[in-house]
């Protein structure tokens, strides 16, 4: 950290110090899709690598398909984002969100409680 004399030095040092604690406590864990049951603390991040291949739709979700947590998903050099459940598409015919053929997609548990979290392929 710096060496402060002086008030708005001692104000970047606070801010330092806060944005790194707060970015070292969101646990960021890296999956690839699908996967299932796995356990997403509060405030802490999953990222799944996915590519569709003969698959069209990607369904995202929590066994009692409650509305928790925001994902996030690449379309054409944009990243788009939503709450879960969430079902992501390459075809513009089904019925889903359309996403990349393949890519990173992120989800942020946004409860104050630990959900249970599934990504899985559909036709």
């Amino acid at each position: 950290m710096l060496k402060c004399c002086n008030v708005k030095c001692q104000w970047i040092n606070f801010l330092i110090i806060f944005i790194m604690s707060y970015f070292l406590s969101c646990k960021v864990s890296a999956y690839t899709v699908p996967f299932n049951n796995i356990i997403l603390n509060p405030n802490a991040v999953i990222s799944a690598g996915y590519a569709f291949g003969g698959y069209s739709i990607i369904f995202c979700y929590t066994p009692d398909l409650a509305t928790t947590g925001i994902i996030t998903w690449p379309y054409k050099g944009i990243t788009y984002s939503g709450n879960l459940p969430m079902s992501l598409t390459n075809n513009s015919n089904a019925t889903g969100q359309l996403a990349d053929s393949q890519g990173t997609i992120s989800i942020r548990n946004t409860l104050s409680s630990a959900i249970i979290l599934s990504c899985d392929f559909a036709f």
